[in-house]
């Protein structure tokens, strides 16, 4: 408690300190394509790979961690099973959290989620949903942006969004494909933002999705144009 109530009122900034992930692209050049110094061969399979990314992506302290474990001698198979039932655990957390009202949580995590999972908030306090998460460290806080502790909650966040909100995203190019389809995509055409994936909604639009949500309706309309929704 001390800790903490030290690091409020402190000035300092934490952002030189923070490790950034690796992105899937570099992950792959150095453990699939590259031969580590003291290994025989690359520390991966593709096939191998892919399960540990789809898993822990690129987070380096979880990257860290999983290595040291396969260095004890645990079986990868069994690494990644003790990660999925921590995810599950994780998930069925986020689904029993005891926030003040439930649809107060569902449109917190929907909010973070369609942000990329960095949501810009200067004062967490002011909001129970965001406050509760901080507390309990599912969240943390650098420079009024709150994010996932790490890459697991990240994937726990998407699940309960993708799973248990129901909520469905997609890739740009099948909105694409649904803009030719004239309305028989089934998505509603007037928002064919709102169901593309945050990733690639930053991508296009080089905003979040709350900045675009803030922005008067002409330069809505326009950016929509431009992008081709």
């Amino acid at each position: 408690m001390w800790t903490r109530a030290q690091l409020k009122l402190s000035n300092l900034s934490f952002q030189p300190f923070l490790l950034r992930p690796f992105s899937q692209d570099v992950a792959k050049q150095w453990l699939v394509e590259k031969t580590p110094r003291g290994f025989d061969g690359p520390v991966f399979t593709e096939e191998e790979f892919n399960l540990v990314w789809n898993m822990i992506g690129g987070h380096q302290g979880s990257i860290y961690a999983l290595h040291e474990r396969l260095l004890s001698g645990s079986h990868l198979e069994q690494v990644l099973q003790d990660y999925q039932s921590q995810h599950n655990g994780k998930v069925s957390w986020l689904v029993t959290a005891e926030v003040e009202h439930t649809k107060a949580r569902e449109n917190f995590l929907l909010r973070l989620f369609r942000n990329c999972f960095s949501l810009p908030l200067k004062n967490v306090d002011e909001d129970p949903v965001a406050k509760y998460f901080v507390e309990n460290n599912i969240l943390f806080v650098v420079a009024d942006t709150v994010s996932p502790q790490n890459l697991s909650y990240q994937h726990a966040i998407r699940h309960y969004v993708t799973t248990y909100l129901q909520s469905s995203f997609y890739p740009y190019s099948d909105l694409k494909a649904a803009v030719s389809a004239s309305g028989n995509s089934g998505l509603d055409p007037s928002k064919l933002q709102d169901y593309l994936l945050p990733e690639e909604f930053k991508q296009h639009f080089e905003m979040d999705y709350d900045s675009f949500s803030k922005l008067p309706l002409p330069q809505k309309i326009a950016l929509l144009k431009k992008v081709g929704l």
